[in-house]
């Protein structure tokens, strides 16, 4: 099925998934969902019984966000806080930590089964010890954009329906028959976007920081650089000459910024040279929160690759 079918399709699939299951059998407990990719994923599990709240949205930072007072209330008061895990929700560790009841949070980056990968330095090789982050329980630095890989993201579904059958039985098999639903969802997906990505395979570029790994290795994409290693700092003058150089030497095809970033240093960067510039969006800015925010996102990181790197693509700098 095309993509832009399926997408098109979706929210009469979640409608159906929201009323198929007849009048919740009790009120759903609150549920908080850290960022909008997260969110998304708990809102599908929960259609139909209740919506979790969203801390972190789609444009903002979890690395620098503030949590608001009304956010810190929720967290005390909610039946389950779902979030990646240390690291990447910076502003999450302390509130989590200060809760008295653990078997109320949700760690997505310990579910079993997941693919994780391991931080690269700024060439996009080894195992990097400067602005990462560190997954506790697997004592490692491990790269947190775990929900880039659509696989990850299925078995993330099914956990977070399970924890939420934990601690609302009443309503179990309907978090149950979401979850089910979901990842049906997403393995058909997972396997269009694999066949549009396989042309791109071997086809060279350089991304705004080192965030895109799950996805490329899903679909065989072959990023050769990064602009900075800290998404908070702009990379300097020696940086971007290096750049400049590697694109010449290696036919790097394009460049990627992210939609809240100028793309003043890319144009730096790509001039001169036949790389083009796209953007990538690894959060979901822009995007409506919801049950359809997680696979938009992955579907428009694979429309912004296939639109860059495909050798007739004509996009602006």
């Amino acid at each position: 099925m095309p993509i832009t079918r399926w997408a098109r399709g979706l929210p009469a699939v979640l409608a159906a998934v929201a009323f198929s299951f007849g009048p919740a059998a009790a009120a759903a407990p609150t549920v908080v969902a850290s960022i909008a990719p997260v969110h998304s994923l708990v809102a599908a599990v929960m259609a139909g019984v209740g919506e979790p709240r969203l801390l972190v949205p789609g444009g903002s930072s979890p690395h620098s966000h503030a949590l608001r007072p009304s956010d810190a209330r929720a967290i005390e008061a909610a039946g389950l806080v779902v979030w990646v895990g240390p690291g990447l929700e910076n502003f999450l560790e302390r509130p989590i930590a200060s809760l008295a009841r653990a078997s109320g949070v949700l760690r997505l980056a310990d579910t079993e089964g997941l693919r994780l990968l391991p931080l690269r330095d700024e060439d996009g090789h080894g195992h990097s010890h400067g602005h990462g982050h560190r997954h506790g329980a697997a004592g490692a630095d491990i790269d947190m954009h775990l929900w880039l890989d659509p696989a990850n993201a299925q078995r993330m579904a099914e956990r977070i329906g399970e924890a939420l059958a934990g601690i609302d039985p009443d309503n179990a098999e309907a978090y149950r028959r979401n979850a089910l639903a979901l990842r049906e969802r997403l393995a058909a997906l997972d396997e269009e976007i694999a066949r549009r990505m396989a042309p791109l395979a071997g086809r060279p570029f350089v991304v705004f920081h080192d965030g895109y790994q799950y996805f490329e290795k899903r679909y065989g994409l072959a990023q050769a650089g990064v602009l900075t290693v800290n998404a908070e700092v702009s990379p300097g003058a020696e940086r971007i000459r290096r750049l400049r150089t590697r694109i010449a030497a290696d036919g790097i095809a394009c460049v990627f910024v992210e939609p809240q970033f100028s793309t003043t240093i890319a144009q730096a960067v790509v001039e001169g040279s036949d790389a083009k510039i796209g953007r990538l969006d690894p959060l979901g800015a822009g995007l409506a929160p919801g049950p359809g925010l997680y696979p938009r996102l992955i579907e428009n990181l694979a429309a912004s690759f296939r639109e860059c790197l495909a050798p007739s693509a004509a996009v602006s700098r």
